[in-house]
């Protein structure tokens, strides 16, 4: 076995590892959320507006107003997609940015093979 092999492994062990400590966790973080220790909570909603305008003034330090960021965010979001389809179709004329993930994945040329 060549030490390259053994990589594969030993991040698996690792990410085992703190999936474990994660669940292990999970009690003491969703008190601290005032989630009381409920997961069902967080299977239908990730964080509620009220929730979002607290963590985020503790994270940044600051008040945010939320319209605003959120617009600030759809507008980056449109930008992004609309810079993928321009490059789907300058590479591939026609295709979709699933189409063109499809056929550079499919590409042997843009292929990384070896280690080299």
């Amino acid at each position: 076995m060549t030490e390259l092999s053994r990589i594969p492994s030993a991040v698996d062990e690792v990410a085992e590892d703190y999936a474990r400590s994660l669940v292990d966790l999970f009690p003491t973080l969703s008190v601290t959320a005032g989630l009381d220790g409920d997961r069902t909570r967080l299977d239908t909603d990730a964080c509620g507006r009220d929730d979002y305008a607290l963590f985020s003034r503790q994270f940044l330090g600051a008040e945010v107003d939320l319209d605003e960021t959120y617009a600030w965010g759809l507008e980056q979001l449109t930008a992004i997609d609309a810079e993928q389809r321009r490059v789907a179709n300058e590479l591939y004329p026609g295709s979709t940015v699933a189409e063109c993930f499809d056929k550079l994945n499919a590409d042997p040329q843009r292929q990384v093979h070896g280690l080299d």
